[in-house]
């Protein structure tokens, strides 16, 4: 049985833009077609609608730090795999 997955991520305001974008035009193969995000997990599809809906609401706001940046491809398996990775620094 094959259980088809959604991601749900989260578009964060970063700032400053431009380090993220640099790093992602140099490594990052879907640039063009995704916006800088954190991917907080993977549901199936059934169960998306209704966690996204969840998620949205001002009660799950917070604050974070990142720290690292990694960029990962999904495999036909439905896991992933990372290729890149980058530490940031105050």
């Amino acid at each position: 049985m094959v259980v088809i997955k959604r991601s749900i991520l989260i578009f964060p305001a970063v700032q400053p833009a431009a380090p993220i974008a640099s790093w992602r035009q140099a490594y990052d193969p879907l640039v063009d077609q995704i916006r800088p995000h954190i991917t907080i997990g993977q549901v199936p599809v059934t169960q998306a609608a209704a966690l996204a809906q969840q998620l949205s609401t001002p009660a799950q706001c917070f604050q974070a730090e990142i720290t690292t940046i990694s960029i990962e491809h999904s495999l036909p398996s439905g896991k992933s795999d990372e290729f890149a990775k980058i530490c940031l620094e105050k």
